[in-house]
């Protein structure tokens, strides 16, 4: 993704490498989960591995919006409109303190929104979301 940036194709004029750049990245990480009939491997429990904080922030935002937030149009996503949220992105980088902690957990949240097609909502993660929305809950009452 950063070669693209660094080769300025999310300024609307080079629409045909950044769709095989972005395509072939995503393809990437979906062809390792995928079985050729399109159905998720059983082996396989989890769409990537994440290492830094900001990724890993990202990833459990973008899976709380698609379980909790996102209507059923906004949850699947056609390859346009991925391509408009990253040129977003990108466009918005320049106000960010923090371009590449601010990236990855852009991108990671994506990522996360589009594991949710993939990995249904877990007891775990359910529980943990609900036990730290009634901790704000609780702190901001006692505020």
């Amino acid at each position: 993704m950063h070669t693209a940036i660094e080769r300025n194709w999310f300024d609307l004029r080079h629409e045909a490498q950044l769709r095989q750049t972005v395509g072939f990245i995503f393809g990437e990480i979906h062809g390792k989960v995928l079985t050729p009939d399109g159905t998720r491997r059983p082996d396989v429990t989890t769409l990537v591995t994440l290492k830094s904080r900001d990724d890993q922030r990202g990833y459990r935002a973008g899976r709380l919006w698609f379980f909790y937030e996102a209507t059923p149009d906004e949850s699947t996503l056609t390859d346009n409109e991925l391509l408009k949220r990253l040129h977003e992105y990108v466009t918005d980088s320049v106000m960010w303190g923090d371009p590449e902690g601010v990236w990855s957990y852009t991108v990671a949240c994506l990522v996360g929104e589009l594991s949710g097609h993939l990995f249904p909502l877990t007891a775990q993660e359910q529980q943990a979301w609900e036990a730290e929305y009634r901790y704000w809950h609780e702190k901001l009452d006692r505020q």
